[in-house]
């Protein structure tokens, strides 16, 4: 588990990660921090959406730092869905984040969708 102390507001994130988010978590920090430090500054009230949640970082972000009255995250890979899951339950943040286990288009059509690697997924509808 990594935890990051931030406004004096512990964050916890669970289980393994690779480099680049273990390698910001060793320095205290969340990924794509300067970024996310922008949002909070904005200090707008409302829902907050992360379109692509991954393991949930700018969620918990967003719940924890921003004055996000409720968050979406929308992440269609059951992998990441478990880290998600895993972090919201971490952070107490269950009723504040709400998971959306599918990805957002503006076409309903099937499409391939090359992780990188090798790694391809088709026919994500």
């Amino acid at each position: 588990m990594y935890t990051i102390n931030q406004m004096r507001k512990e964050t916890h994130f669970v289980g393994e990660y690779g480099k680049m988010y273990s390698s910001c978590f060793s320095k205290n920090s969340f990924y794509e921090q300067s970024f996310l430090d922008y949002i909070g500054s904005l200090n707008l009230r409302g829902v907050y959406l992360d379109i692509g949640g991954n393991v949930g970082n700018h969620a918990l972000y967003f719940a924890r730092f921003c004055k996000s009255t409720l968050v979406y995250t929308f992440e269609p890979l059951e992998k990441y869905q478990k880290y998600i899951e895993d972090n919201l339950k971490a952070n107490a943040l269950l009723g504040k984040v709400i998971l959306k286990p599918f990805a957002l288009s503006d076409s309903s059509e099937p499409i391939s969708f090359d992780m990188g690697g090798g790694a391809k997924l088709s026919q994500i509808s």
